[in-house]
């Protein structure tokens, strides 16, 4: 068996595999409670682009690490010795209503994420010191959002505007902590699969 993988990547820096091999890296629900009908771990692809596009780093949940939530003034330890997570459902439903979600669960998966571009920077070094370092979250995937596209217009050569599509399909990821049940955040991390015609 090989051991676990993690994937981790610097500002501008390409995808490390730290540990094992990418085939390794299947996440399971470890730890969760069960439930009747268990909902698929996130796919290997989300938790691949996740590390490839942000600065954020999955490994496997270990419950034994510390799962440490940091703020300006304080940093706690969320996982103490009589600290258990919630269960899959729990998290589902958490991850639903915060984004007012009630259809499109892909998966979910409980790990460990560390945010190193996302936290509190240290007032002398200017260093940031990660929000959530070794925090463990499930990861709760929704597929086939429809996402409204934004930016700057694009001209092409002749001066006349791009046409792109005015929105289009996704998934988005979740995280939830996985032992307060509270909404940490939420981010697009697959590339967009299709799109509406410009009307």
């Amino acid at each position: 068996m090989k051991p676990p993988t993690t994937y981790v990547v610097a500002a501008g820096a390409s995808l490390a595999v730290l540990a094992g091999g990418l085939a390794a890296f299947s996440l399971q629900n470890a730890g969760a409670a069960s439930q009747p009908t268990p909902t698929p771990a996130v796919s290997d692809a989300v938790f691949e682009q996740m590390a490839q596009t942000s600065e954020l780093e999955v490994a496997p949940f270990n419950a034994s690490a510390p799962s440490i939530v940091n703020s300006r003034t304080t940093s706690t330890d969320e996982n103490t010795s009589t600290a258990s997570t919630i269960g899959e459902d729990k998290a589902i439903s958490a991850a639903q209503d915060s984004l007012g979600l009630g259809i499109g669960v892909k998966g979910a998966s409980l790990v460990a994420i560390t945010t190193n571009a996302m936290g509190i920077p240290d007032e002398t070094t200017g260093a940031i010191k990660p929000e959530y370092a070794g925090t463990a979250v499930w990861a709760v995937q929704f597929g086939g959002l429809k996402i409204r596209r934004s930016g700057p217009l694009v001209l092409d050569a002749n001066g006349k505007p791009i046409q792109h599509p005015a929105t289009y399909t996704a998934d988005m990821v979740a995280f939830i902590d996985a032992y307060t049940g509270e909404f940490l955040y939420a981010d697009q991390y697959d590339t967009p699969t299709s799109g509406d015609p410009v009307s």
